[in-house]
């Protein structure tokens, strides 16, 4: 061997050294390990110990494990059981638990043997007796072991029989044949009354059946998060004990292959956790476990990192923040993510502060609140939180001083002049609140929400000023809101000179990038005088909300919403079973229940597509996109049903069927189908002339109604 493969081991070695994060450092050293030339046992000792560390920080791919499982018989046999016993457990991987039993099975010696068998199935039974789908093979096992080595116990033989009838599994009809045939054969002087008992208890089990047949059945069909987070949800609800172990297979199962390690599938590992956090008492041992697997499955998940962070003692906290830094988190994600995890350390250093570390808090959340001011978050989170900390722990010269860098920064914000509003209100006089609503209208051409400011300025006054402050505050509000009018009026007026193709092309674009299809959720169950802005109110956390559609019911009502990206459906998503004024809401995420319908009659509109297709089911909206150009007009349009099986009713009727079209007199054929965005550029639809000249564009007035009326009553 060469000294520079020596000098690349040492290499390898030393960055992994360096850094025990990075899963690259271990992926490049294992892949030189198993092509190094010598074939030693020091080889294969090497590359266990790289595996075995790993593991401790990273969760192994099911290949991973394999490969790991022929080096350990490379480099000791022996600690194969010990190895299967551990991964079976921790990946809850049925065939892996088989394996690991006959290796047991294998190496048996004795009575002793026998009895740590069945200690090792009863302990990993403690979770499968709930897997639905698997948990009949390890039944099978746990009998046929008991047959093999203690076939006169029948005693014991009946009582695993009847425990097996209490757990709703696939096989419950074969389970209770069985019972009925060991019965016959070896206790038949009391057949008759072990029946009726087991009958009892398997009748009583069949009722629960359909419901875990129903999400069984959904998972073949369609394989994604939300039918699993509906699937533990759903049998946590109905549980009586409220056990977690009880949704932990539903849970193991819906992660167990590595196309489910994605974004779109945390929402299965946020789910169970806020079920955990649901119960009376939480099951502190399966949140740990399921927060460790989590981080080591999403290493570069803030969501990951920040239930972390919550949930950690101050030693795990350490270890959590030293993996942040060694990988550089923060420079590596966008601030809207980052701020997941900044928010929960600040949560975590405030609760565990003592006057020993109440300098370095101090210290830390300027940090955080200097970085904060940078990103310009819309929300500004952050910043909000450290003011209110800075005036808890007495700071409030601090706290002053950052909501002034946020006056100068973000001078444009009404949302930002009116949480500091509202923050002074508590320490100040009228005059001095009356001076900061002066100074943040002073900057009316810029304001982003001038009518907003306006009214709240207003409303302050109709609280707490008289009849000449009030009018001295509308002639103000007015002022402002001229020169905001004006300001919006210039604005229009340069991009429409200036750059008119680049301004029609956007807006045509974004129609084509918004995904309505993919980002939409239902929200059921709604108390029927809920209104469409309480829906936004409980929902706002979640994410932008591009659009809400309410729906009346019998006895209440269901909301449609379009959110603006992946992530905000996934929050909603864990809103499912939460209560909205007492009533328990189930949320879902539409899919396909959106028409993308083409090649239409020349001679329909909107009312004839309406009625063309509600024979089908309640239509919610039917979309006709913004087309750039007036002339050679597309015919489609994006019709939304409010069930997805109503949209395939369509499609089945009327795609590819033909009709004349009375214009032409030509034959064409109807183009109906599930609308999916990236196809959309693929499309070309039918053009027609349309030789109507382009409508005239009115700017509004963005005066508010309160103060026109106030206007011609010269208030």
């Amino acid at each position: 061997m060469e000294n520079k493969n020596d000098d690349k081991l040492d290499e390898l070695q030393q960055a992994l050294d360096d850094n025990e994060y990075d899963i690259e450092n271990y992926d490049r050293l294992i892949q030189y390990m198993q092509v190094y030339e010598e074939d030693e046992p020091w080889k294969w000792q090497t590359i266990d110990a790289i595996y075995e560390q790993k593991a401790q920080y990273f969760t192994l791919k099911l290949h991973e494990l394999t490969s790991w499982i022929l080096v350990k018989q490379k480099v000791d046999e022996g600690e194969l059981l010990l190895f299967y016993g551990d991964a079976a457990l921790n990946y809850y991987n049925i065939d892996m638990f088989k394996s690991y039993l006959n290796l047991l099975l294998e190496n048996a010696m004795g009575e002793t043997d026998h009895d740590f068998y069945l200690s090792e199935i009863s302990e990993f039974m403690k979770i499968a007796v709930y897997d639905f789908e698997n948990s009949n093979i390890l039944w099978n096992l746990l009998i046929d072991h008991i047959k093999q080595h203690d076939s006169d116990n029948i005693a014991k033989l009946k009582g695993i029989y009847i425990k097996r009838l209490t757990y709703p599994h696939k096989e419950l009809d074969e389970s209770f044949n069985e019972y009925s045939s060991f019965i016959s054969a070896h206790d038949p002087s009391n057949y008759e009354i072990e029946l009726q008992n087991a009958n009892k208890i398997y009748q009583s089990t069949k009722k629960l059946q359909p419901h875990y047949e129903k999400y069984e059945s959904q998972i073949k069909e369609n394989n994604q998060p939300h039918v699993w987070i509906n699937y533990m949800s759903s049998v946590f609800k109905y549980s009586k004990t409220k056990n977690i172990n009880e949704i932990l297979p539903i849970f193991e199962r819906a992660i167990a292959n590595d196309e489910t390690w994605t974004e779109e599938w945390e929402t299965v590992w946020i789910s169970i956790i806020y079920i955990i956090f649901s119960q009376d008492e939480i099951d502190t041992t399966n949140l740990q476990r399921i927060l460790s697997k989590y981080l080591r499955t999403f290493p570069n998940s803030p969501c990951a990192y920040a239930e972390n962070i919550r949930n950690s003692n101050l030693k795990q906290y350490k270890k959590i923040c030293n993996r942040i830094d060694k990988i550089k988190f923060k420079d590596s994600v966008d601030y809207q993510k980052w701020k997941l995890v900044v928010l929960a350390m600040i949560q975590f250093e405030n609760i565990n502060k003592t006057e020993e570390t109440i300098d370095k808090l101090i210290t830390n959340l300027k940090a955080h609140a200097n970085y904060a001011l940078e990103n310009n978050d819309l929300m500004h989170s952050v910043e909000k939180l450290i003011i209110s900390l800075f005036t808890e722990l007495g700071f409030q010269e601090l706290a002053i001083e950052l909501l002034k860098k946020m006056f100068d920064k973000f001078k444009e914000q009404v949302d930002v002049w009116l949480f500091g509003i509202n923050y002074y209100k508590n320490d100040s006089d009228v005059n001095e609140i009356r001076e900061l609503f002066n100074r943040a209208l002073s900057n009316a051409s810029m304001l982003d929400k001038p009518d907003k400011l306006t009214e709240e300025y207003l409303l302050f006054e109709q609280l707490n000023g008289d009849i000449n402050s009030y009018r001295k505050a509308t002639v103000k509000c007015n002022e402002a809101m001229i020169k905001a009018i004006k300001s919006k009026n210039e604005n229009v007026i340069v991009e429409e000179v200036i750059k008119p193709k680049p301004q029609k092309k956007r807006k045509h674009e974004e129609e084509i990038t918004r995904s309505r299809e993919d980002y939409t959720i239902e929200v059921k169950n709604l108390p029927n005088t809920i209104n469409e802005i309480e829906v936004k109110t409980f929902l706002e956390d979640c994410g932008t909300i591009n659009n809400v559609s309410l729906i009346e019911k019998k006895d209440c009502k269901k909301a449609i919403i379009e959110f603006s990206n992946q992530q905000s459906v996934f929050a909603a998503l864990i809103k499912n079973h939460k209560k909205i004024q007492g009533n328990e809401i189930e949320v879902t995420k539409l899919q396909e229940n959106i028409l993308f319908i083409n090649n239409y009659p020349n001679d329909f509109n909107e009312d004839d597509l309406k009625s063309e297709f509600s024979k089908f089911g309640p239509i919610i909206d039917i979309r006709f996109p913004r087309q750039r150009q007036q002339q050679n007009k597309k015919r489609f349009c994006y019709l939304q049903f409010e069930f997805s099986n109503d949209a395939q009713k369509a499609i089945l009727e009327y795609n590819g069927k033909e009709y004349i079209d009375k214009q032409s007199n030509r034959k064409y054929k109807w183009d109906v189908k599930i609308s999916r965005p990236k196809e959309r550029r693929e499309r070309e639809p039918p053009k027609e002339k349309d030789s109507k000249p382009k409508p005239h564009v009115k700017l509004t007035s963005m005066v508010p109604n309160n103060i026109k009326r106030r206007k011609q009553l010269n208030i």
